[in-house]
């Protein structure tokens, strides 16, 4: 036989009802989330890196030369100092002593024997330099313009000095070609046949020589 399970309720019964966690509604978080990106974007501040590209010459296997220091203008640079052996050195200081290296005078025995004592001569700028000018003397091979950077030293800092030696470096080629030919530089055009020697041979006088090293 079936029973009949008859329960019967009291006032003072309680019924349990099951807890359930109320959710969460997402309807709006990709709004607030698109609103919070384009606050960032708006807010945020971004830093453009300041750099410089170099080519760093080819890895050799040769041997490390010792350069005589009568024949290099080495400048030590930190953030606040130019100096040159104990000697602290302004801007201005710094493009008189890059004109003195590269003076066409025998200074501090910067530059050897002069183009015509040159039996076998095969490079043009060479070649150029003993034609128009056969008593100039050639700049040494271990003659260089080293400036040794301290690891922290600004940007600006550093294209300062560079920008420096450059220009006075641009500057005695200009001044050279004026005199000599009655062209400043930028009157001369590679691209013309007539004028490449003499660019050769103003840039095999005033060749560039310069290296950067950073402090260890």
């Amino acid at each position: 036989h079936l029973g009949m399970l008859l329960v019967v309720f009291s006032p003072n019964t309680h019924i349990m009802k099951r807890k359930t966690t109320p959710g969460i509604s997402t309807g709006s978080m990709a709004d607030i989330a698109f609103l919070l990106l384009i606050f960032f974007l708006v807010a945020t501040t971004v830093q453009n890196e300041s750099v410089l590209a170099k080519t760093l010459p080819p890895k050799t296997d040769q041997e490390p030369v010792e350069i005589s220091e009568e024949r290099v203008l080495f400048l030590s640079i930190t953030n606040d100092k130019i100096l040159s052996g104990e000697e602290e050195l302004d801007l201005s200081e710094v493009d008189a002593r890059v004109k003195d290296f590269y003076a066409l005078e025998a200074i501090l025995g910067k530059r050897e024997s002069t183009y015509q004592n040159r039996t076998v001569i095969n490079d043009g700028g060479k070649r150029h330099a003993a034609r128009f000018f056969p008593q100039a003397k050639l700049m040494h091979n271990e003659s260089f313009i080293i400036c040794e950077f301290e690891p922290n030293v600004s940007f600006e800092t550093f294209i300062e000095v560079q920008s420096t030696i450059e220009s006075s470096m641009l500057q005695c080629r200009d001044q050279f070609s004026k005199k000599h030919f009655n062209k400043s530089m930028d009157e001369w055009s590679l691209e013309s046949p007539e004028d490449r020697p003499y660019l050769e041979c103003l840039k095999e006088l005033f060749p560039k020589r310069y290296v950067e090293t950073i402090q260890s």
